[in-house]
């Protein structure tokens, strides 16, 4: 008898059965150290046991009354179940057991954590993808002004060496033509992205350096009005106009 009641009380969860008056017939010692924690002085009847566990004391919380889930002081937290059950010869009682859940529940915490964070995630890298046209489209545009800013740059210095080699008029044609071609690219992305006066600006300073080179006073086509022209800087640049 005393193996069996050993046997009991090492049970891994809490225990107790009461009989069909609801008196408490057999408890093991998990589940009188809970019950001591519910009540003051411990439980006797199975009415007491549904009492304590539908207004537990200050030092006990309730996470869930349908899952019957409820934390102790101690941080551990322990689910209670009760079902029916009968002996060989019919007899009825009512068993009461109370598993440690502690760590699954620390567990599921973390899994939906986790998962908030998965899906904080997934979100951020939806709308990456809804964006990435954008910024290709605009990693494109941003690589083409550089490129454009570079031929312009690089015509700047054939007409200045041009001019100082009094160079003849196909090849100071040609080397405007350059100039005009990256001029108009360049027009055409700032009208798309509403960039104008910087545009502006790099045509009114082209204009002062050929024309300081020239001597004379050159006006580069004004594309903000005509992306479509037929080449005045061709003449600008050859006659100093």
């Amino acid at each position: 008898m005393d193996r069996i009641r050993e046997s009991f009380d090492s049970l891994p969860v809490a225990i107790c059965f009461f009989d069909k008056n609801g008196v408490v017939r057999l408890i093991n010692h998990r589940m009188l150290m809970l019950t001591d924690r519910l009540r003051k002085n411990g439980i006797q009847t199975f009415d007491e046991l549904e009492a304590a566990l539908q207004q537990p004391p200050e030092t006990v919380c309730c996470l869930n009354k349908e899952l019957q889930l409820y934390r102790f002081f101690d941080q551990s937290v322990f689910q209670f179940t009760e079902k029916t059950i009968r002996t060989k010869l019919g007899i009825p009682y009512t068993q009461v057991t109370a598993c440690d859940v502690t760590e699954l529940l620390q567990s599921q915490n973390r899994l939906q954590k986790e998962n908030e964070r998965l899906k904080d995630a997934n979100d951020r890298l939806r709308k990456l993808f809804e964006q990435m046209p954008d910024l290709i489209r605009e990693e494109e545009t941003l690589a083409m002004k550089l490129r454009v800013h570079d031929d312009i740059g690089y015509s700047i210095l054939s007409a200045r060496r041009l001019l100082s080699q009094q160079a003849g008029l196909d090849e100071i044609r040609a080397g405007a033509a350059v100039w005009e071609q990256s001029i108009e690219v360049l027009y055409r992305s700032f009208k798309t992205d509403e960039k104008q006066d910087a545009l502006e600006e790099a045509v009114r300073r082209a204009e002062e350096i050929c024309g300081y080179l020239s001597g004379g006073r050159v006006r580069l086509p004004y594309l903000c009005e005509q992306p479509e022209y037929e080449s005045p800087l061709y003449e600008g640049i050859v006659s100093g106009r």
